[in-house]
C-alpha cells in the first residue's frame, strides 16, 4: 500500500507542477506581449525624434541660406 500512497502523492504533485508551470507560461506570454508593445511604441517614438531633428535641422538650414 505505501507504494500506491507514494504513487498518489506523486501524481498529484506532479499535476500540482503542471498548474504553476501553465500559470507561470501565462504570466511570461503577458509579459511578453506588454514587451513587445512597449518595444514597438519606443521604435515609434524614436522614429518622430528623428523626423523632428530632421525637420529642425532642414529649417535651419533655410534659415541660414536665406540669411546668407
Amino acid at each position: 500500500m505505501r507504494a500506491l500512497d507514494q504513487s498518489d502523492e506523486l501524481l498529484q504533485r506532479g499535476a500540482e507542477l503542471r498548474a504553476r508551470s501553465v500559470r507561470i507560461h501565462a504570466a511570461a506570454a503577458g509579459k511578453m506581449e506588454k514587451s513587445r508593445r512597449l518595444i514597438a511604441a519606443a521604435a515609434k517614438a524614436d522614429e518622430a525624434v528623428l523626423q523632428a531633428h530632421d525637420w529642425e535641422s532642414a529649417g535651419r538650414r533655410r534659415r541660414a541660406t536665406a540669411a546668407g
